[in-house]
């Protein structure tokens, strides 16, 4: 199996942790729907239309439970900042942070 995200604008390092996150969550449901055979790995793939750039990852099963399970207990703190994410906040220009 493979997932494909299509993005626009410009590739950036700083841009992948909440893509990753996307396509991780939708390879869960993959892998938990039974739509991807659960001992074979699914190729997850950024594609940056603009630039016509790749970015690849092959994930198993485990990686995505084990991705998933460090990665979702930050989503549950929201009053914890993080402002690295500022310039991509479309709130930036209300919040007081």
């Amino acid at each position: 199996a493979e997932i494909w995200d299509f993005k626009t604008g410009r590739f950036s390092e700083d841009k992948l942790p909440p893509y990753w996150f996307q396509l991780y969550a939708y390879a869960n449901g993959l892998f938990n729907l039974e739509l991807a055979k659960q001992d074979q790995p699914i190729k997850l793939v950024l594609c940056f239309v603009d630039e016509e750039k790749l970015v690849e990852k092959i994930v198993s099963k485990e990686d995505v439970e084990k991705y998933l399970l460090e990665v979702i207990p930050k989503t549950q703190t929201p009053w914890i900042v993080d402002t690295n994410q500022c310039e991509y906040c479309s709130f930036a220009k209300i919040c007081k942070q």
